[in-house]
């Protein structure tokens, strides 16, 4: 099944963050730890089949921290342990490009993110089991987010889908 991922933030997203990179792809290739040398091979690879000018130096994508997962919304329970994941970017275009080899998905989660009235950050329930504050800082940085506030940016109303796992952590 295909998993399409942004190569830049959304416009609606936080001045410091829109239209910026995501650094997804990158993300998601450190995470999957099968390349020997990936800066050299793969993101080369990407790069040019993309067309960007926006190359990563070695430094830069070694400081980047992996993504491990990703949360999307699957309201037909389509999403489960063992289908091929297509780790893809610009979807239904003349430029789809799929940058990392077919993996299986290891596992899914259930994620609900809820904003109780006047609160000011939101409850969140992986499995419908409540998640301590360290535990969400590790969601938004395993989710690729820079840190958990643009996480909550990005995700800032109440929201029920899965956690989609490539590796095999769980929470």
């Amino acid at each position: 099944m295909n998993l399409s991922f942004r190569t830049h933030w959304s416009k609606t997203m936080p001045a410091h963050l829109a239209g910026k990179p995501t650094y997804f792809v990158e993300k998601i290739i450190k995470g999957l730890k099968i390349y020997p040398n990936p800066i050299n091979t793969l993101l080369n690879s990407y790069a040019e089949n993309i067309k960007i000018d926006e190359y990563l130096s070695i430094e830069k994508f070694e400081s980047l921290t992996p993504k491990l997962h990703t949360i999307r919304q699957d309201l037909k329970d389509r999403w489960q342990a063992s289908n091929d994941i297509h780790f893809i970017i610009n979807a239904r275009t003349k430029d789809r490009f799929q940058f990392a080899p077919i993996i299986p998905c290891i596992s899914t989660q259930t994620i609900e993110i809820m904003y109780p009235p006047m609160a000011r950050f939101p409850v969140i329930l992986i499995d419908g089991k409540r998640i301590s504050k360290a535990a969400e800082l590790t969601l938004a940085d395993n989710d690729g987010f820079n840190c958990y506030a643009d996480f909550t940016a990005w995700f800032n109303k109440d929201y029920t889908g899965k956690i989609i796992h490539w590796t095999d952590f769980q929470y």
